[in-house]
């Protein structure tokens, strides 16, 4: 549960139950922000809101969050709104929420079904996040810095898709 004034950065919220409202997270209040999280794999036996339960929000901010693959009794599998004001941007979500930057592409995760939340080359989610203040200088959930070395453009979700191979640098 997160109550207003809460922020939560760089969070992998995965695998949880709940038998009430909001399988991963409950939000109640005002100005609660969630930044370069990863909501998803969640379930909530009732039948609201098997990712996330926003209930008198006032306003709850989602940026460059993916928050996916959560199931429910009825369809509000990712999201329930009650009496709430949201605002989405860069967020990777099914249904697509309204915002700057949002998409409802499947993030191609490496392994969602063995909790594996990593993206993938091909996913919709690489390069696609937009800089926010507390990214600089931090790491993603493997320890991979959140603003790409080479791009400065960061990943939506809380990982950093990181090609394999091996990187030389010439003088």
């Amino acid at each position: 549960m997160m109550y207003g004034g809460t922020e939560a950065n760089n969070c992998l919220i995965a695998g949880n139950t709940n038998n009430w409202c909001g399988g991963a997270v409950f939000l109640w209040g005002s100005s609660i922000k969630l930044n370069g999280c990863t909501v998803a794999g969640n379930n909530s036996g009732a039948s609201k809101g098997g990712g996330i339960y926003f209930l008198s929000c006032n306003p709850a901010t989602l940026t460059n969050c993916i928050v996916w693959g959560n199931t429910t009794t009825d369809s509000s599998s990712n999201f329930y709104f009650e009496s709430s004001t949201t605002n989405f941007s860069y967020t990777c979500s099914g249904p697509v929420q309204t915002g700057t930057g949002n998409t409802n592409s499947d993030p191609l995760f490496v392994g969602a079904a063995a909790g594996n939340y990593r993206l993938t080359a091909n996913s919709s989610c690489v390069n696609k996040g937009t800089y926010q203040s507390w990214m600089t200088g931090a790491a993603d959930l493997d320890g991979h810095r959140r603003l790409d070395k080479f791009s400065g453009i960061v990943d939506i979700g809380c990982y950093e898709y990181v090609p394999k191979g091996t990187l030389f640098t010439i003088p």
